[in-house]
């Protein structure tokens, strides 16, 4: 029997259909002759064998509860995994969602910004009374979404900013320090968009952490987005992202590869968004058009490939 030409949009139960990417990914699909389906992970009724039945392929999009449940999460990808596709691949995923990877990243070469990590069972003072020593500094756990649990403090706020490690090691998550950015305040973060190894689109996101501002609770903080082009240098250290990615992991599907200024002026990768990251369809609309078409792609390679 022939695949459905139908995918699974995988989402949570808690996050539905908030995501703005979905109606014109929806849409998109549609006209190249696909539907696509909000699938919940955690629904008891999407099990493996069920979503297989329905769909010939899973792509992920916004469970964006998953840091609540990682290793669940992370166990339903693999049990997907065995009856279905899944974009991106749970091996790629799970490297993914812990920020641990920035330092294999900084390992092959790649800029980076400075991080500094704290394990459930290390002390955080050196580590936060050094940020502070540098200036105001950012401290969020490594398994992490939409900045949640996430912070911005002055350099004599380190008391507090141990105490933010202490939260989230008594939970038995691993932590990390960066310094605050301030080109960041006047330039934003510019995220560069690979849809099925090219390049799509380029967006601008505004500072997002304010001073003294709390931690975010609800699912993401709202973010102030609009398009950009990527100068040559960023897209030089996209690239290279993509790069290592594809020759670890093979192609992506997506991603989406957040670069923020350093003191100096030049970009560095702040975060590597592969799991579920928004891909502001609503900001550049032909890009819902290039996604619909790299997943139509996916499904004929499964279609034509062996029984």
């Amino acid at each position: 029997m022939a695949s459905p030409v139908s995918v699974a949009l995988l989402t949570d139960l808690l996050t539905g259909s908030i995501d703005e990417d979905h109606e014109p990914l929806r849409r998109a699909l549609a006209e190249v002759g696909v539907v696509g389906e909000l699938v919940a992970w955690d629904d008891p009724a999407a099990t493996p064998a069920a979503v297989a039945a329905r769909h010939g392929l899973v792509v992920i999009r916004s469970p964006w509860d998953y840091p609540r449940h990682a290793d669940r999460y992370l166990a339903a990808l693999d049990a997907l995994a065995a009856a279905v596709p899944v974009c991106n691949e749970p091996a790629l995923v799970r490297w993914n969602i812990d920020k641990r990877y920035l330092a294999d990243l900084a390992g092959a070469g790649i800029a980076v910004v400075a991080t500094r990590f704290v394990g459930p069972d290390e002390d955080p003072v050196p580590v936060c009374r050094q940020a502070a020593g540098a200036g105001q500094f950012v401290v969020k756990p490594t398994v992490s979404a939409g900045c949640r649990d996430t912070a911005r403090y002055r350099p004599e706020q380190v008391e507090q900013a141990v105490a933010h490690v202490a939260v989230l090691q008594a939970e038995g998550r691993a932590a990390m320090v960066q310094p605050y950015l301030h080109g960041v305040d006047a330039e934003g973060e510019t995220a560069l968009v690979y849809l099925d190894g090219r390049f799509s689109h380029g967006l601008r996101k505004g500072p997002l952490l304010r001073l003294d501002a709390g931690f975010v609770t609800g699912l993401f903080a709202a973010e102030d987005m609009s398009e950009r082009e990527p100068s040559t240098g960023q897209r030089a250290v996209g690239d290279a992202v993509l790069a290592f990615i594809s020759d670890r992991f093979g192609v992506p599907l997506y991603a989406r590869i957040d670069l923020i200024d350093d003191a100096a002026g030049l970009p560095v990768v702040l975060e590597v968004e592969l799991n579920e990251p928004s891909l502001f369809h609503t900001c550049v609309p032909a890009s819902a058009a290039r996604f619909a078409a790299a997943i139509a792609a996916r499904l004929r390679e499964r279609r034509s490939g062996p029984s």
